[in-house]
């Protein structure tokens, strides 16, 4: 069976994700210990960045298999 997508296409996409949620846990603890914030108001803007990752990599995924 033939890929579609050539292998470093999943890798990107893991990277991606793991960058997103390491920048998250050091936003978070700055945030908690720095500044005295709420570290919830973080989450609107890291679930949007996740969302748009998944997008990103669904209509990549789709236009590859065209």
């Amino acid at each position: 069976m033939a890929r579609n997508a050539p292998p470093e296409h999943g890798t990107l996409i893991v990277s991606a994700y793991l960058l997103l949620g390491l920048a998250f846990a050091g936003t978070w603890i700055f945030s908690y210990a720095g500044r005295g914030h709420a570290p919830w108001e973080l989450m609107p803007w890291f679930g949007g960045a996740a969302v748009g990752i998944t997008v990103w990599a669904i209509a990549d995924w789709y236009l590859r298999s065209r």
